[in-house]
């Protein structure tokens, strides 16, 4: 089940028997964090790894999918448009 830190904006689960523990971003996440460089000036972001960020396209679809970089990259291409 997945929680979520407000502090660091985060979320965060742990196995069913409790003994592991998993963060990765979210868009709720990444929404926070392409925030912060848009009100810091910054000119873009990147990242090392977002594995698993991948939908193979359906038959009626031209490209695959990538359903966290896709929300950054719509996020950052609204701030070059204003």
């Amino acid at each position: 089940t997945e929680q979520y830190d407000e502090t660091a904006q985060a979320p965060y689960y742990f196995s069913p028997d409790g003994g592991s523990f998993v963060t990765m971003d979210n868009q709720r996440s990444l929404t926070k964090k392409v925030e912060w460089i848009q009100n810091g000036g910054y000119r873009g972001a990147f990242w090392w790894e977002l594995h698993c960020d991948l939908r193979l396209a359906d038959e009626d679809e031209r490209h695959n999918k990538h359903p966290l970089i896709d929300h950054v990259t719509r996020m950052l291409d609204q701030r070059v448009e204003q």
